[in-house]
């Protein structure tokens, strides 16, 4: 049979959530449900398990169920993102419909003020950027600081698709004292490192922030 797809499991976490809550309360429901579903799926027995992840996202497979890449807004932000399904932490997004760090989005919708100016250092692909650019407004700005080239690229993209002029993209990785260093890429684009060597210009804080 065939499976929902990811809309269809987009439905089934929001008939998780209950209505008429505010906008925190509804993310951390939200994150939490999707979690508890992530925590059912592991315990239950193997071939079990797979029949419902794919009546839940579809055949893991399907030609290109992993490879196809999905627009949503994500929440809190509510910006449209291009998410790349191969990728858990961007599935997650799509899915889940918001960034899998909730305590980090919630610290900046607490903390980041109209007006503010807001360092992401290693935006990656700027989940966190796009939440401050929404509460500094115009008035505000955020500096995006990524040494990756691709992902840089990816949130250019973002930006001129939203519209968004608040936001600064930083072609640089940041540290104690300028000069260059080298990229150092991990099995996953969040997990990458600064290293001794050359490519990628290191700037410092206080060069953002006189």
């Amino acid at each position: 049979m065939a499976g929902m797809g990811h809309q269809g499991c987009q439905l089934f976490i929001e008939l998780l959530v209950p209505g008429g809550i505010s906008w925190e309360v509804r993310l951390i429901v939200k994150w939490h449900a999707v979690r508890a579903v992530g925590f059912i799926l592991r315990r239950l027995p193997k071939w079990y398990r797979f029949r419902v992840y794919s009546r839940l996202v579809g055949s893991p497979f399907a030609p290109g169920i992993f490879n196809n890449w999905i627009r949503r807004p994500i929440q809190p932000h509510k910006y449209v993102m291009n998410l790349n399904m191969a990728d858990w932490m961007e599935r997650f997004a799509a899915i889940g419909g918001m960034f899998y760090e909730l305590e980090a989005t919630l610290t900046v919708e607490r903390c980041v003020q109209d007006g503010d100016v807001f360092i992401d250092v290693g935006g990656n692909v700027g989940f966190i950027s796009l939440t401050a650019s929404r509460i500094v407004g115009a008035r505000g700005k955020v500096f995006y600081v990524e040494p990756n080239a691709r992902l840089r690229a990816r949130f250019a993209e973002t930006l001129s698709a939203n519209g968004i002029t608040n936001i600064e993209i930083v072609p640089a990785g940041f540290g104690a004292t300028e000069g260059e260093m080298e990229l150092q890429e991990g099995d996953h684009h969040g997990v990458g490192k600064l290293v001794p060597g050359a490519g990628v210009n290191v700037v410092r804080g206080d060069v953002l922030l006189p």
